[in-house]
């Protein structure tokens, strides 16, 4: 097929007429640019908005992450106040972002959830408990139901586990297991490790029940069903039941 040169130079005569778009596109971008970047960099902090806290006020975390009202918005690092809020033992995670047109700043914290509180070889309650056997601090303005932990050989550590492994794992099954965690008033791990927890019969008095070494998910299954369908038909008081050999359920009274 033949082309004449009046149609080439026709077919290219929206060349000039693009780049000269693609030019003021380019320019409005670069200007649109120029402009946010002076609004941020003049831009300050008029209000830090907090969500996702329930156990700390918005006031403490607002202190936390040590951001004042005035400050330049060039000047917040969210990455670095994120880190910081999460050095807090409450605080489990955090993300800071940025608001520059509505010189904001918005933290959203998620808290560690306790599944247990520890007491001492006195009887005197002191720090939670998180679901890994975390310390977090206990706080007067602030309560929760959940079992005492009877632990001797507790360790105080704001970063790391601070009860003994068995312990912990039986915490960790607790954190999902919670129609058989409601029914627990207490639990205690033994110098051989072995847990038991103290369990509410339905008559209102407390059952020593044995947990053993292992398996502490099915074995509150087990418990959960045999407390529901089982206890409420026996005759006479049990105050020990014993759950830890497979699949059985040995009671005592």
């Amino acid at each position: 097929m033949k082309l004449s040169v009046r149609h080439l130079l026709r077919g290219n005569a929206s060349w000039p007429a693009t780049a000269a778009t693609g030019v003021v596109v380019l320019a409005v971008l670069v200007l649109v640019g120029a402009l946010t970047w002076r609004w941020v960099a003049g831009g300050t902090v008029r209000a830090v908005d907090v969500s996702g806290h329930a156990v700390l006020s918005a006031d403490s975390v607002r202190t936390l992450a040590d951001l004042q009202i005035g400050q330049p918005l060039r000047t917040v690092e969210p990455e670095r106040t994120a880190a910081r809020l999460t050095e807090h033992p409450w605080i489990a995670e955090s993300t800071v972002h940025v608001r520059p047109f509505r010189n904001r700043i918005d933290i959203k914290v998620q808290e560690h959830r306790p599944y247990g509180r520890w007491v001492t070889s006195m009887g005197s309650p002191r720090f939670f408990l998180d679901a890994d056997g975390h310390a977090l601090p206990a706080r007067s303005d602030t309560t929760f139901d959940v079992p005492l932990v009877y632990d001797d050989s507790v360790s105080y550590h704001t970063t790391k586990p601070v009860v003994r492994p068995a312990t912990q794992q039986m915490l960790r099954a607790l954190a999902t297991a919670d129609t058989a965690r409601a029914l627990i008033s207490g639990l205690r791990t033994n110098s051989d490790h072995a847990v038991d927890l103290y369990v509410t019969h339905p008559e209102g008095y407390t059952m020593t029940v044995h947990m053993g070494h292992t398996r502490y998910p099915n074995k509150l299954q087990r418990l959960e069903a045999f407390h529901t369908h089982v206890l409420p038909y026996t005759d006479g008081p049990i105050r020990t039941i014993d759950l830890r050999f497979k699949e059985q359920v040995i009671t005592q009274p």
